[in-house]
């Protein structure tokens, strides 16, 4: 059963001895359901209201819900929040038919966004998502570039603009003001342009501008400031690259420089190994010279050694004592031991000592180079 069987019934009751009826009136509960616009206009600067309206029964009671700053607001029957109230809830026992209204008074820009209106009973719920929109002021042109000729008096102002709000564009309002200025001078232009040159400027002195747009409905609020200065091209360029500094963000500039300390590091660790080297070559060729004229005696020597690799050596002679003996009656033959300085080699000497023959005798030589 639904809505459609509502109405007037007979009931009749007969027997032997006659009949009886009485009439009854049957109401068929039900569901609500929303029969609204999804879309109200209220300009800016005007109040204005949204409208809900529900059938069904028993009686339908409603309440409306929307976000602002990320908050959802929730409000029923007489109740309100800041320019927002909603109204009694109206119903006709006899169509079924509820309605509530959502009032907004002087709309602002934000205010045009979604509204949800939810119809419920003791039957079951409904919703229905409401625009609302409606004509504004449009938003601030934004200066997006500059031009400034060297020791002139007149700077070119390009930028570019926002959302209309819903309609043309008539006129543009540009405030500038110099640095020891407190009062702003006021340029506006009846067209729809993207450009303009100020003139009439002091050379050498930096300037603020700011801009408005204005359409039917009303002006936009003033732009951020920008300043520009009347400086030579050198100082110009260096004020864009300050510029260009100041629009990156603090994440970029930690990068940068903790990128730069890393390589400055990697740079010193590479610069003090390279330092390293370079003593311990020094320190090498020392200890070589220090050996070499420790032994004024030294001689040297070549031999065969082990297969054929000739390996010249000093021997290790204290200079002017018992034990010199000339080379040319040394023969040196084989390895006996070796370290990280020096080698200890067999070998036979002639007339050692007076003897008559060759004696054995161990030759300790200082590490030379190997020669093919």
């Amino acid at each position: 059963m639904s809505g459609v069987n509502t109405g007037r019934y007979q009931c009749i009751a007969r027997n032997l001895g006659g009949e009886i009826f009485k009439q009854v009136y049957v109401k068929m509960m039900s569901a609500p359901v929303i029969n609204s616009d999804y879309r109200f206009f209220i300009n800016v600067e005007q109040s204005g209201e949204l409208r809900c309206e529900a059938k069904g029964y028993p009686l339908i009671n409603f309440k409306w819900k929307f976000m602002t700053n990320l908050d959802p607001i929730v409000l029923r029957p007489l109740e309100s929040w800041g320019r927002f109230s909603v109204s009694h809830t109206e119903y006709d026992t006899k169509l079924e038919l509820g309605s509530s209204r959502l009032t907004v008074i002087n709309v602002e820009k934000e205010d045009f966004k979604t509204y949800t209106c939810i119809a419920e009973n003791e039957v079951d719920f409904a919703s229905k998502r409401i625009q609302l929109e409606g004509l504004a002021p449009p938003d601030p042109p934004v200066i997006v570039r500059s031009k400034v000729e060297s020791y002139t008096d007149k700077i070119i102002l390009f930028w570019e603009y926002g959302n209309n709000g819903g309609q043309r564009i008539t006129s543009i309002t540009i405030e500038y003001r110099n640095s020891t200025n407190l009062k702003w001078s006021k340029i506006t232009n009846h067209q729809y342009i993207a450009s303009y040159a100020v003139t009439n400027l002091d050379e050498g002195i930096g300037y603020e501008f700011r801009l408005s747009a204005t359409n039917s409905i009303g002006s936009s609020e003033y732009s951020k400031p920008v300043r520009i200065s009347t400086e030579s091209t050198e100082i110009v360029a260096q004020t864009q690259e300050a510029d260009l500094f100041g629009s990156l963000s603090l994440t970029s500039i930690i990068g940068i420089f903790a990128g730069a300390f890393i390589v400055l590091i990697i740079v010193c660790i590479l610069a003090c190994i390279f330092i390293r080297k370079i003593q311990k070559t020094e320190q090498n060729e020392m200890s070589a010279n220090h050996n070499s004229n420790s032994y004024g005696g030294a001689q040297s020597l070549q031999t065969q050694v082990d297969g054929g690799i000739q390996l010249e050596m000093e021997a290790l002679l204290t200079p002017a004592d018992e034990w010199e003996f000339p080379r040319d009656r040394l023969t040196i033959s084989t390895v006996l031991g070796q370290g990280a300085f020096g080698i200890v080699m067999r070998g036979q000497a002639q007339g050692i000592k007076g003897s008559l023959g060759q004696v054995p005798v161990a030759v300790k030589m200082v590490r030379g180079r190997l020669i093919s």
